[in-house]
């Protein structure tokens, strides 16, 4: 997947340009390819992050064959975040990805059980695809091993950790996380909750803690975001209200729950995790503001357990890797994608599962590098580009 879904979110778009090209005034409303303005915050936006890839590669002198293998990668990352939401663009129907969702969903509960019992005996069988070969570079992303890794290598107290299809346990809780937003939108019941069970178990297999979460607060947060009626606004009134006159009870019983939750969870990853930010943002500053250094190292230094500098945190990673460019490079589609589609959700469902992807991304930005699973959480982003489509391709479908 690593390597055919890149491909096929190219060959999208140049089946998009294609269909464009023959579009004429005579083609009926229904069929005619619209390209709303938030997708084209996307393309600019993920296209200035090459710029910020190519020039942090010129400051730091690094040579065309580094510039060659950053620009690669951004294909199969950054790029796809605005390459599927322009092939969403082509008239899919959404409930052909629901339906594929939870397929793929279902399929995932065998496998995670038989995953299970496999730790348990101790068997954990991986392959290296021959594409590593071809493309060099981090050999995860290009190792099979559908009943997981050995518990030595999952963080967590040697305790197994779920990874399915995914190089990494976390990009599965990402990928689960969004295939049960995704999942909920079946109108079938019985296809409806096996996707919403298999992607649940995706998430707490991966013992991810913020994609967790997030099963309860996103879809709690867009139902308080879309349901703008009288009962709602009481209910925020009296909520606004109590949170102000039991406020330092609420913040702290929110600290205890932090701690517990999530820093005492995994003391030692929570360490790692803040010794990389703050020396990736003491970098950024001396080193490379404007366009950041555009490469990882290999590894980084004793302090953080040897873990390369611009890795595991998602906003001190973007400024150390692509600087102030590349950081409002993300941050402004996110934001304008927010704006968006809080105003379309009002009538569309579409549009509602979109502010969903959207709130899902921002809180997991908290917690990982979500343009490294692109190529597996990609239904999402295709998903955006449906949920962009103005009110009149709503209204006709």
């Amino acid at each position: 997947m690593y390597v055919w879904i890149p491909i096929l979110a190219w060959l999208l778009v140049i089946y998009l340009g294609y269909k464009l090209w023959h579009q004429d005034a005579d083609t009926p409303w229904p069929n005619r390819i619209v390209i709303p303005v938030s997708v084209w915050v996307w393309v600019v936006s993920m296209s200035l992050m090459e710029v910020a890839v190519i020039a942090a590669h010129i400051d730091f002198d690094l040579g065309a064959i580094k510039i060659a293998s950053g620009s690669l990668a951004w294909t199969r990352s950054w790029a796809l975040m605005a390459l599927f939401p322009l092939a969403g663009c082509l008239n899919i129907r959404p409930q052909l990805v629901y339906r594929a969702v939870c397929h793929l969903c279902i399929q995932s509960i065998p496998v995670a059980l038989l995953a299970y019992l496999a730790s348990k005996a101790n068997i954990f069988p991986t392959y290296l695809t021959p594409w590593w070969y071809v493309f060099r570079g981090d050999p995860m992303p290009y190792t099979v091993a559908p009943l997981g890794f050995p518990p030595s290598l999952s963080g967590i107290d040697n305790e197994f950790r779920l990874n399915l299809f995914t190089p990494y346990a976390n990009s599965l809780g990402i990928v689960g996380a969004v295939f049960f937003l995704i999942a909920l939108q079946e109108s079938d019941k019985r296809w409806r909750w096996a996707g919403v069970l298999g992607s649940t178990i995706m998430v707490v297999g991966s013992f991810s803690r913020m994609t967790t979460l997030c099963l309860v607060i996103v879809p709690i947060l867009t139902w308080l975001l879309t349901s703008f009626t009288w009962p709602v606004r009481l209910a925020g009134g009296v909520t606004a209200f109590l949170t102000g006159l039991f406020a330092p009870l609420l913040l702290d019983s929110w600290k205890t729950f932090y701690e517990t939750t999530f820093t005492s969870f995994r003391q030692g990853s929570e360490r790692v995790r803040k010794r990389l930010a703050d020396i990736a943002i003491a970098r950024w500053e001396k080193d490379a503001p404007i366009w950041g250094h555009g490469f990882i190292a290999e590894r980084g230094p004793e302090t953080v357990e040897g873990m390369p500098i611009g890795t595991h945190n998602q906003w001190p990673d973007l400024l150390y890797l692509k600087g102030v460019v590349g950081f409002l490079a993300f941050l402004i589609p996110l934001a304008w994608s927010f704006a968006d589609l809080l105003v379309k959700a009002q009538y569309n469902k579409v549009a509602k599962l979109g502010l969903s992807l959207i709130i899902l991304l921002v809180i997991c930005t908290n917690g990982a590098d979500i343009e490294a699973p692109t190529y597996l959480y990609w239904p999402g982003l295709l998903m955006l580009g449906m949920a962009f489509q103005p009110k009149e391709k709503f209204s006709v479908s």
